[in-house]
């Protein structure tokens, strides 16, 4: 049964139609706009689904918007956008967790997303293949005066030979970004970012070093000695055993956490799984201080050797 009425607003034709469905199942009740050829624009459904382009096709979620795809010959993508939000205050979008209203959300609750992907309509199953998400960091406290919303925004993509997405990238609750790190995010908390992996730059890294910006400043003493405790090495890093942690392949440079901890231990790093780091940088002055040492001996011998012609 159904039942139509339609209304002629100056050249527009619009068709609201109340429709019931009858079949084997239990009759289904819906509202839907119609254009002029009669086809529906859009459908409201007995369970509240609202349906915007998707044509006999049952929305999927509360709101279901199909766009449609219109000539763009400027290249402007957002004249195909299925949603545009606009305002004189800038548009926006706004999601809550609303599982408890009452009670605020616990550490690791899921405040809300927004993924990307493909749909199979064969399978009649969606892939999500990118997104991003923003959960809680630590119990919330929405007592006032002592008012505590900790998060953090996770970023995730889809590797090659996968349907799983994997997260990338990680913004703390304390504006560290973590990247391709493991999903703990406490995990070297107290770097401002985390790299697991390599990192490639066609400009220079540059670290603030203004003496405005010091005191107590002391001058390096028994560089030499201290060099000539350390050891460098020639090595390849584990990757069979580490998978998670990026390392690249083929032979390496460098100096042991451990030995060089014994020797200048500021300059060695603790994470929070008891793995070590060594800030290289750091190691620059201990050796510009020992170049000068050995060229203060170099210019003693050299005198004495003059004195001994």
């Amino acid at each position: 049964m159904k039942k139509c009425i339609k209304k002629n607003y100056g050249m527009v034709l619009v068709g609201l139609a109340l429709t019931v469905i009858t079949g084997t199942a239990q009759a289904e009740t819906r509202f839907a706009v119609q254009d002029s050829n009669g086809n529906d624009a859009m459908v409201v459904t007995e369970e509240g689904k609202i349906g915007i382009g998707t044509g006999n096709d049952a929305p999927l979620t509360a709101i279901h918007i199909r766009g449609v795809t219109a000539p763009d010959p400027t290249g402007e993508y957002w004249r195909n956008a299925t949603f545009m939000a606009e305002s004189s205050n800038g548009g926006g979008f706004l999601g809550y967790n609303t599982t408890n209203t009452s009670q605020p959300p616990g550490a690791g609750v899921r405040l809300g997303y927004a993924v990307f992907g493909a749909f199979n309509s064969t399978a009649a199953y969606p892939y999500h293949a990118v997104g991003m998400a923003g959960f809680a960091y630590e119990d919330w406290n929405w007592s006032q005066g002592s008012l505590s919303t900790p998060a953090y925004l996770a970023f995730s993509t889809t590797p090659s030979g996968s349907a799983s997405r994997t997260e990338r990238v990680r913004i703390t609750h304390n504006g560290n970004v973590i990247i391709n790190a493991p999903t703990d995010p406490n995990f070297m908390a107290g770097s401002t970012l985390y790299v697991n992996g390599s990192i490639y730059s066609t400009g220079s890294v540059s670290g603030g070093s203004d003496i405005r910006f010091k005191n107590d400043l002391q001058p390096i003493g028994d560089a030499v000695s201290n060099i000539m405790k350390l050891k460098g090495v020639s090595f390849t890093w584990k990757m069979d055993k580490f998978k998670d942690k990026g390392f690249p392949g083929g032979r390496h440079y460098g100096v042991v956490a451990q030995e060089v901890e014994k020797v200048l231990p500021e300059v060695v790093n603790t994470g929070p799984d008891g793995y070590k780091a060594v800030a290289y940088t750091e190691i620059i002055p201990v050796l510009i201080e020992a170049i000068k040492e050995q060229q203060k001996q170099i210019d003693a011998l050299q005198k004495k050797l003059s004195e001994m012609k």
